[in-house]
């Protein structure tokens, strides 16, 4: 990973941390996470995580009840989406869940 892409996403954990996200930062990595109820009964779970001083990628889970839909992108591509971290992070949400959208499609 390069210096550029450290300070980019350094820069997106603090706006994540700033939209009410938990940073957790481990030995090796660095996690944001962040609890929502979409419904009564219903939370969803969402983190975000990389390896500062490894690959270059960035990994996204969204965990609904008990489905778990996992997204990893790399951070050359998360620089290149279009706007500030509210439309990054919109568009990490649509591409976690369109792989699952997909399925249930599939199945009609």
């Amino acid at each position: 990973m390069t210096i550029t892409q450290e300070r980019f996403l350094e820069q997106f954990a603090l706006r994540l941390v700033d939209k009410g996200f938990i940073r957790v930062n481990f030995r090796r990595a660095v996690v944001l996470e962040k609890r929502i109820t979409i419904s009564e009964g219903m939370d969803c779970n969402v983190h975000v995580s990389w390896l500062p001083k490894s690959w270059p990628v960035v990994k996204v889970q969204i965990r609904i009840g008990s489905i778990l839909l996992p997204y990893d992108v790399t951070v050359g591509l998360l620089m290149d989406y279009k706007g500030g971290p509210d439309e990054i992070l919109a568009q990490l949400v649509r591409n976690t869940t369109e792989g699952f959208a997909d399925i249930i499609i599939k199945q009609l």
